[in-house]
């Protein structure tokens, strides 16, 4: 910005056009030698972010994953480690990663605005319901797992923020997709369809698009017969939609077209999980009508009017 000393604008009168020499054409080589440093270590943080969990990768492992060749992945990983992005363990000699891109994380979800509102949002559910509840945002056709408050009761489910599912087989995600046009969510259903579940259920498309219909009426999600066995789910949509395919980010080539809200964040939900046993329908859908009146107070209140995080109660 300009503020912050960088130059605009066009050239002065007299100034001329620079020539481009030997250089210039140096010049011109380093910054291609950089930006594939950089392409090269955004390649190696993905196969973590793909590897999930507290999972370690090798050199081997992280040439496999990336396509890189072992000599280039030992030269790219030194100064992530440098940096804080990735630890080595001493032992194994195997990578994870550090805590510099913890830190990055939650920087993500700590910035003012929507992402901070939800988290209160997340520790009244605990408070009101005693079960654990998630915040989690699309990312392409998965939903990722952005925070976790743990209920009170002595049986609850838990599930790891940073991890990743198909919208499909998730309360937030049906909660998201039941928003979405319909060119989004034929996407969804055709291009979208997720092939590797490992141990997810997940209904028919045609039994999916009924769910969705009845997601949209109730103005909440349910996944009884899908989802991950033994565990029931409620979830609702953090925005008003529907929302369309081109709200994507710009510039995000690897989401371009996939669905984005028009406020400019991310398409974001709520869910709380509970023990198959522990409950019976009737209770499943009290908990699902008492989600949908916490969002909606959520929409219109951080949304639609914009009140600053921290105004009070959402409920």
């Amino acid at each position: 910005m300009p503020g912050q000393g960088w130059a605009f604008g066009g050239r002065g009168a007299g100034e001329t056009m620079p020539t481009v020499g030997s250089q210039g054409m140096t010049e011109s080589k380093e910054t291609g030698q950089s930006n594939q440093s950089v392409a090269r270590a955004v390649m190696i943080l993905d196969a973590f972010a793909a590897a999930g969990g507290d999972m370690e990768l090798g050199i081997t492992e992280l040439s496999e994953m990336t396509g890189l060749a072992k000599s280039v992945v030992s030269r790219v990983v030194t100064p992530l480690v440098a940096g804080g992005y990735l630890e080595q363990n001493a032992r194994t000699r195997r990578y994870r990663v550090g805590l510099r891109m913890f830190e990055l994380g939650l920087r993500y979800l700590r910035r003012p605005g929507a992402r901070e509102a939800a988290l209160m949002l997340l520790d009244e559910l605990v408070r009101e319901t005693g079960h654990t509840a998630y915040l989690g945002e699309l990312d392409g056709h998965e939903c990722v797992v952005l925070a976790a408050v743990e209920g009170s009761d002595r049986l609850r489910v838990v599930v790891s923020a940073g991890e990743r599912w198909p919208a499909h087989v998730m309360a937030m995600g049906k909660a998201i997709m039941a928003r979405l046009d319909d060119d989004a969510l034929e996407e969804f259903l055709v291009g979208g369809w997720p092939h590797h579940l490992d141990g997810w259920r997940i209904l028919s498309p045609e039994a999916l698009r009924e769910d969705l219909e009845l997601t949209r009426q109730r103005g909440y999600a349910v996944t009884k017969d899908d989802g991950y066995p033994g565990v029931w789910s409620v979830g609702a949509a953090l925005f008003t939609g529907p929302a369309a395919a081109a709200g994507a980010r710009s510039g995000d080539a690897r989401r371009a077209g996939k669905p984005g809200a028009a406020n400019g964040e991310r398409l974001m939900a709520v869910s709380v999980d509970i023990p198959a046993f522990a409950a019976d329908e009737a209770r499943l859908h009290e908990l699902g009508r008492l989600l949908s009146a916490k969002t909606r107070r959520f929409v219109e209140t951080v949304w639609n009017h914009r009140h600053p995080v921290g105004w009070g109660s959402l409920g």
